[in-house]
């Protein structure tokens, strides 16, 4: 049978709430500003985003320089949307930097609660990737003093205490921290439970499986380094075995396509709409 078959006939449909979530656009906005005013050097610490299309298009547009340490002439320093450990802040004042803050404000809320939890005397859990620079700049708000744990298993190996607070990785799955309280609950005399995951990233999942429910193919555009997106992927993937992880319209494989009537498609939330309606025309172009 011919690849083609029947792709004269293909509809793509792009999932609701797929591409920048709030804290992501809000970023860009900051950093939009920084440059129009800037007369000084603009800095973000790490990429702003897991997105390296947009952070090379921030470099090669506006001159944003991603770093990592401070051995660069003092400018505007932006702080990524995963937030940063505290004494990050403190050394790029303390080294004449400019400050600016473009950490999302859900990620934001994750600090105050370790910070608040550590004060009343719980011991932390951080559910999440210990890896991520999101939980790496919340470890930083307890001095490193926390647990952090990815999933059932690794909340076995906590040690019982009088009393634990939880917060998530804001982009962590819902199933799986609810998996990871349900050990907590039998570590401890008191469990205090902070829900840090984002709402756009349950209401994207939510979204990306019910179009994956109804199509032959599901693509989920987006970086490789996103954990959202990888995230994303993996529990559509659950519901549509033919999901495909591309991170722009060169990866789309016409293979893929063969007898499919209806594509589905989504982005993670670092993943711009103009490079999902990129995947959207590559896949719309196989038509015969």
């Amino acid at each position: 049978m011919p690849v083609f078959a029947y792709i004269e006939v293909m509809r793509v449909i792009v999932a609701p709430y797929a591409g920048f979530c709030f804290g992501v656009e809000r970023a860009l906005k900051i950093v939009e500003n920084v440059v129009q005013r800037a007369k000084l050097p603009v800095y973000t610490w790490g990429p702003l985003i897991h997105n390296k299309i947009v952070v090379e298009k921030l470099q090669s547009e506006y001159g944003v320089i991603p770093i990592r340490e401070f051995e660069h002439p003092p400018g505007y320093l932006i702080l990524r949307t995963h937030g940063v450990p505290p004494e990050v802040v403190d050394e790029a004042k303390r080294k004449r930097f400019i400050v600016v803050d473009a950490t999302c404000p859900f990620v934001a809320k994750v600090h105050r609660y370790v910070k608040l939890l550590m004060d009343e005397g719980y011991a932390v859990v951080i559910a999440g990737d210990k890896l991520h620079p999101e939980v790496r700049a919340t470890l930083g708000y307890v001095g490193g003093g926390a647990y952090v744990v990815d999933d059932r298993e690794a909340a076995s190996r906590i040690p019982v205490c009088k009393k634990i607070g939880v917060v998530a990785q804001t982009t962590m799955r819902l199933d799986i921290y609810k998996e990871i309280i349900s050990v907590l609950v039998t570590k401890c005399e008191e469990l205090k439970i902070f829900n840090t995951i984002c709402d756009a990233t349950i209401r994207r999942q939510e979204a990306g499986i019910k179009v994956a429910n109804n199509v032959d193919v599901m693509l989920v555009v987006g970086d490789r380094q996103s954990a959202n997106t990888r995230q994303l992927t993996d529990m559509i993937k659950r519901a549509n075995p033919r999901t495909y992880h591309v991170e722009g319209p060169e990866e789309v494989n016409p293979s893929w396509f063969n007898d499919a009537e209806c594509v589905g498609v989504t982005g993670g939330a670092s993943t711009p709409s103009w490079l999902i309606d990129k995947v959207v025309d590559k896949v719309k172009s196989f038509r015969q």
